[in-house]
């Protein structure tokens, strides 16, 4: 049954492609500006990079080496099959080819991984916070995201108390992880807890840092995109709607936001008084030329650089 969740976003998709005016939609499309498009697509290669670099710093705080150009291309195919699986579950194939490579062990890989994606999401969690409190969006209880939004600030605080800390890993752990490795996580707590501490403990600011510093290059392809499309936005109305939409798609109901990304931009763009197939085409040009240039670029590198994996060994 859970396989089938997937399919909720495309058939949104398919009922807002229904609703709109398609010849609108193609003709907008048509005229886009191939040049900035171009560019946009270009930055994904550094976005690439950047979050790579920042994961091959987070396993050499766990003293696990790998080269720049090997982390590159784990972090690209990884992207690839996060991509096209729902959550991006996908992009935890990283741990495996530690595992099968390096013989690095399930709880010493998972850390990296996990300290690697928290690092995103807590960066658009917070500024989706501000997008649904700025637009109003939850109407009378929207004002209780200011309540939300300092919890999500000092949240990382609390973090450094150790119990408090283990308590809500411990509980992310067995509310979330897969059946197959819950029980030698579980078991293994306090080597997994020593290794996520090492992840985060040296210079976390730096982190932090490129994590902000390669979201910024994603705001700015996005802003490419509209100018692209001739969409009359600002930058930081960009940031936010992107926020809220790449929360939005971490929703295990559809595959790369197919639907669930371009509902949500259909009413945030209705809410500045722009059509909705101005909305879809920039939502379909996200999945295209992100989206999709990230998996075009994941593709390469998982043949240039094959990862042989046999799951079922794991």
């Amino acid at each position: 049954m859970k396989n089938y969740f997937s399919l909720i976003g495309l058939l949104v998709f398919t009922a807002i492609i229904i609703e709109i005016d398609l010849s609108s939609l193609i003709k907008i499309l048509s005229k886009s500006n191939i040049l900035f498009l171009f560019f946009s697509f270009l930055l994904n290669f550094l976005v690439l990079f950047i979050k790579s670099f920042r994961w091959r710093y987070i396993l050499k705080n766990q003293d696990i080496f790998i080269s720049q150009l090997e982390a590159y291309s784990i972090y690209s195919a990884s992207a690839y099959f996060g991509i096209i699986t729902p959550g991006r579950i996908g992009d935890f194939l990283r741990v495996f080819y530690l595992k099968k490579n390096y013989n690095i062990d399930i709880i010493r890989g998972l850390p990296s991984i996990i300290f690697d994606r928290i690092q995103d999401i807590y960066f658009l969690l917070f500024l989706f916070s501000v997008g649904i409190w700025k637009y109003n969006i939850l109407g009378w209880f929207t004002n209780y995201f200011y309540v939300i939004i300092l919890f999500i600030v000092f949240l990382p605080l609390n973090l450094f108390n150790e119990n408090f800390s283990k308590k809500i890993i411990l509980f992310i752990l067995k509310a979330f992880t897969v059946k197959k490795y819950k029980s030698k996580i579980i078991n293994n707590f306090d080597v997994f807890y020593d290794e996520l501490e090492k992840a985060v403990n040296k210079k976390v600011f730096l982190i932090i840092g490129l994590t902000i510093f390669s979201h910024f290059i994603v705001f700015t392809q996005c802003y490419f995109i509209t100018q692209a499309l001739q969409i009359k936005i600002d930058y930081f109305t960009v940031i936010l709607f992107y926020s809220i939409t790449s929360i939005i798609s971490f929703l295990p109901i559809s595959i790369s936001g197919i639907g669930t990304r371009d509902a949500a931009l259909v009413y945030l763009f209705y809410l500045v008084g722009i059509q909705p197939e101005l909305a879809v085409s920039f939502s379909l040009l996200i999945f295209i030329i992100i989206y999709l240039g990230v998996g075009l670029i994941g593709l390469v590198s998982s043949y240039n650089r094959p990862i042989k994996l046999d799951f079922k060994n794991f």
